[in-house]
């Protein structure tokens, strides 16, 4: 009888644990499902980080971690985003997707060491000419981009990469040459506009440079009336 009881008792105790476990285990799982239903971004960020607080497992903490780095980095966030990155590195929990989003935190903050470290890391070349012409190093942007230009599908960045080269070395006519095949691939292109505008000034054309320093102004005005 006794040992009947202790046997309960084991089992009783052993099926509390278990149902304990399953709470801790999945409570970070359904706040996440919660901030889903968030009437904003602000909301939808507060709620997800109560999610990673409430991570206890390793693999908790990465997915939540995961989960909110997107948000963070859109609502210009860019601390955090970077705080938690650090903790993924320390959990193995990194990929190409959430370190693409530290590099653009990094070159938001200012950063610009860390950021081309990490770009160089995931061998993101269109990142590392980007961050090497803000660093104003134009002779390595100019081995990237070359490296850029012989890629089977050329994106309208590595034209544009190419063209800010030239403009620097006083090519202007290469530099124009280089930005319209940016434009031609992405005719809303806002930096290529701006450049293109810069080239137009340098060539003595004026109205051609107030025409496409107009059209930039106006996209630049109209994306930051999205994002409010």
């Amino acid at each position: 009888m006794e040992k009947t009881i202790k046997v309960k008792s084991i089992l009783k105790g052993l099926l509390i644990a278990f149902c304990i476990f399953i709470l801790v285990d999945i409570i970070p799982f359904v706040i996440l499902w919660i901030a889903d239903s968030a009437t904003s971004t602000a909301n939808q960020i507060a709620i997800q980080k109560w999610a990673v607080k409430t991570s206890v497992f390793n693999f908790q903490k990465v997915y939540t971690r995961n989960s909110i780095l997107p948000l963070l980095v859109l609502s210009e966030d860019y601390g955090t985003a970077i705080e938690y990155y650090k903790e993924l590195e320390d959990l193995q929990g990194t990929d190409n997707l959430n370190t693409e989003l530290i590099i653009y935190s990094y070159i938001r903050t200012g950063d610009y060491d860390n950021a081309l470290m990490y770009a160089s890391l995931i061998n993101d070349k269109s990142r590392m000419a980007q961050i090497y012409l803000i660093k104003k190093d134009y002779e390595k942007a100019d081995i990237v981009t070359k490296d850029l230009l012989s890629e089977k599908s050329i994106k309208a960045s590595s034209y544009l990469y190419k063209s800010e080269i030239l403009y620097h070395n006083g090519d202007y006519q290469q530099a124009y040459d280089y930005v319209d095949k940016a434009l031609n691939l992405s005719p809303n292109f806002v930096d290529a506009l701006y450049l293109k505008a810069r080239i137009c000034n340098n060539m003595g054309k004026s109205a051609e440079a107030k025409k496409y320093y107009s059209m930039a102004k106006y996209l630049d005005i109209e994306r930051d009336k999205t994002r409010e």
